[in-house]
């Protein structure tokens, strides 16, 4: 991810972000950093590139005029988890025999929804400013 960050860093290019990567697994995993993988993948990936790639969009925007859009791919299933979401991510990291693949996969798509309410809000703050 950090190569095509920088890359993409390198020029001023008019760009879409477009947030697709997606995992169902009926496995329970952690990732190498201690997350659940599920979550890890569909969520924090999107997050992290986001991220990366924010100021550079922002910058682009006002040099050019040209404002990209940042695409987070959800699914309806996000509204099938109900609950406190960091309370399971932390029971299900620590704990394998409470996993239930439907349910992380559930809290990984509200995470991208919850994620994206916010980013519009902070983005229509930064447009307004600018």
């Amino acid at each position: 991810m950090s190569l095509f960050v920088s890359l993409v860093q390198s020029d001023y290019l008019f760009f879409d972000l477009r947030n697709n990567a997606g995992k169902f697994t009926h496995e329970h995993a952690i990732s190498e950093d201690g997350i659940e993988m599920t979550f890890a993948t569909n969520y924090l990936g999107h997050f992290l590139l986001t991220k990366l790639l924010l100021n550079k969009m922002i910058e682009t925007a006002k040099k050019t005029g040209v404002q990209g859009r940042i695409v987070n791919v959800s699914s309806t299933i996000h509204s099938w988890f109900s609950g406190d979401v960091i309370r399971y991510l932390g029971l299900i990291t620590r704990n394998k025999s409470q996993y239930d693949a439907t349910r992380a996969y559930a809290v990984s798509k509200l995470a991208n929804v919850l994620h994206t309410k916010e980013l519009a809000q902070r983005l229509k703050v930064i447009i307004k400013i600018h």
